[in-house]
């Protein structure tokens, strides 16, 4: 996907992926916009839009937008792909840092 204009807050420009290999940790951190990372058949992340990045995490689809204040907007969808293992909960009050 590419990116046209000038914006120097490029959502999606800082990345970086660590993999573990026989030799040991390997971070790589490549300049470039993230695209897709894929896990066997229970994790996929996908930049689909400028601001809208899709993903599947086991049963869950999960769709995040980045908004014009730079907050994540989070909608999670459980037993989209497969019946729900697990629990979910949601809290009103930010965890503490």
């Amino acid at each position: 996907m590419e990116h046209h204009g000038s914006d120097a807050r490029l959502l999606g420009h800082k990345w970086a992926l660590v993999v573990r290999t026989p030799a040991g940790k390997r971070r790589i951190a490549e300049p470039g916009m993230f695209d897709e990372l894929v896990v066997d058949d229970w994790l996929h992340v996908e930049w689909l839009d400028e601001r809208v990045w899709w993903m599947r995490l086991g049963d869950a689809r999960i769709q995040v937008e980045i908004c014009d204040d730079g907050i994540a907007k989070v909608d999670i969808v459980r037993g989209f792909y497969e019946p729900v293992r697990g629990e979910s909960s949601t809290t009103q009050e930010p965890a503490a840092t």
